[in-house]
């Protein structure tokens, strides 16, 4: 078994983030690891899936905008399988209407420029 030290992350840490930009997604997982979280990630619903019944997850970071299956549908069933798992979501469109996530189940929106406000949103959900 693996040893964790108080610095590591552990399961109770546990984040996914799901974007299919891989720029992006490895900017925000290493911006989200500074601040010891784990995190597992996907650039595909499909992977997200594996992921969400593999791994204990304690919150989601979805991109709104993903091939195949898009973010609000991603949401919604992630929502009717996990009720009470906070699902962050972004885009880098700022007008997108946040309020349309929100009536699928996303927790909270957030805008991708803004990285700080996206911290603050994961750490308040975790500190739930």
């Amino acid at each position: 078994m693996e040893n964790v030290t108080a610095s590591e992350p552990t399961e109770l840490d546990s984040i996914l983030l799901i974007d299919d930009d891989e720029d992006q997604l490895y900017t925000f997982k290493a911006l989200l690891e500074r601040t010891r979280l784990r995190v597992f990630v996907a650039r595909s619903v499909s992977d997200a899936r594996t992921l969400l019944q593999e791994k204990k997850i304690r919150l989601v970071v979805c991109d709104v905008n993903l091939p195949r299956t898009n973010g609000r549908e991603f949401i919604k069933e992630v929502r009717l399988a996990k009720e009470g798992l906070p699902i962050i979501s972004f885009s880098a469109d700022s007008e997108y209407p946040a309020d349309e996530l929100l009536s699928c189940g996303a927790s909270a929106f957030c805008d991708k420029s803004r990285s700080r406000e996206l911290l603050r949103t994961v750490e308040r959900y975790l500190s739930e």
